[in-house]
């Protein structure tokens, strides 16, 4: 045999076990690529119909805000996935259930004894993403407050809207 027909045969060898590699990650996480398109298509017509529909609108919550502060989303059982927040990751490593408010001056997240209030104009970035946990996929807001990164699980993306029109509601008064 020559050295090229052994090279020829290596080049066959290596392109035979990438194809059998490609189909067993095929059939490994076929299902979970089949929902993830079915969630993208679901979520983008959720997401359209929820901008249509979606109007800022004030919420009436169990504390007193100042005069010339207005609570626009309150939930009291908000499931907060992932931070970098080092108090909280002291207490647990889980999905953390959260009370979340969004006034037009701040963002107030509440847990058991511990609370983050900080103000409207430290928000640096927020957008949508989404997560496959438990083979499900989830959709999310992750909110990068003062260099904070929180992940929020919200399936009705009401929270990426409200802090969307709170910052320009906010940006168009100044």
């Amino acid at each position: 045999m020559k050295t090229q027909d052994i090279a020829i045969i290596l080049i066959i060898c290596f392109w035979l076990m990438s194809l059998i590699t490609s189909f067993f990650l095929y059939l490994k996480f076929k299902d979970k690529y089949k929902k993830l398109r079915i969630f993208s298509i679901n979520s983008k017509k959720n997401l359209e119909t929820t901008i249509k529909n979606f109007k800022l609108v004030p919420v009436t919550i169990e504390f007193e805000l100042p005069e010339d502060e207005t609570c626009y989303y309150f939930n009291n059982n908000q499931g907060l996935l992932k931070t970098n927040n080092k108090k909280l990751k002291e207490i647990s490593k889980n999905i953390y259930k959260t009370k979340l408010y969004i006034t037009n001056k701040t963002v107030l997240f509440i847990l058991e004894n511990i609370y983050f209030k900080y103000n409207i104009e430290y928000v640096d970035n927020f957008f949508i993403d989404q997560a496959y946990i438990n083979k499900q996929w989830f959709r999310l807001i992750t909110m990068i407050i003062q260099k904070t990164k929180y992940t929020l699980i919200d399936e009705t993306n009401i929270i990426y809207l409200t802090l969307k029109n709170v910052i320009k509601e906010k940006n168009k008064n100044e």
